[in-house]
């Protein structure tokens, strides 16, 4: 089973003002359609019990099945897959590599991202659903996407932007203005 973080962030609009969730999601591209990846989940408790226990993101939580999950593709390597408790949360820390980032992308486990090559650009676009939540639905949340590349960024929607990195934030402030992640490389 695959979970796509669209329906990951699907989930987020259904809670409560009492929610708390953050996601910090890092993809390097590296050369020879090679990279990197980090992504890190807190969840408090009381959304784990009442939203994530017993659905396809529970899967993450326990390191054995989330773990079958990433290798199922057959190009993600392992450095660190830590789950723990802490403060009344939920970690989830998985960081690696990606032998093949086209693969990856296409496996969408990493989330709904649509990856192309045409004649040396690279274009990558992460799309988040449409939301009917208010800003108090969407207390506490908090997504962070870091895109690093290995070449000269030519369009980019990013916040923060160098020569060859990029950073999203999304909270309950933006998450409805903000519908996209959109990069694009030589």
């Amino acid at each position: 089973m695959r979970l796509k973080l669209c329906q990951f962030f699907s989930l987020v609009l259904v809670l409560l003002s009492c929610s708390c969730i953050e996601l910090y999601q890092e993809l390097e591209f590296t050369k020879d359609n090679a990279g990197k990846f980090k992504l890190k989940l807190s969840v408090s408790d009381v959304i784990y019990s009442n939203f994530v226990l017993g659905s396809k993101l529970d899967h993450y939580f326990d390191r054995k099945k989330g773990e079958a999950l990433f290798k199922k593709s057959g190009v993600f390597i392992f450095n660190k897959y830590t789950v723990f408790n802490h403060e009344n949360k939920k970690h989830l820390q998985i960081e690696g590599e990606i032998s093949d980032m086209k693969k990856a992308m296409e496996s969408k486990i990493l989330g709904e991202f649509l990856y192309k090559f045409e004649s040396g650009q690279k274009t990558v676009r992460l799309v988040f659903p449409k939301s009917k939540a208010s800003k108090v639905d969407l207390k506490g949340l908090k997504l962070e996407m870091k895109i690093k590349v290995n070449g000269k960024i030519t369009k980019c929607n990013a916040e923060k932007q160098g020569k060859k990195e990029a950073s999203w934030i999304v909270n309950e402030a933006n998450f409805n203005e903000k519908q996209d992640v959109f990069i694009q490389w030589r």
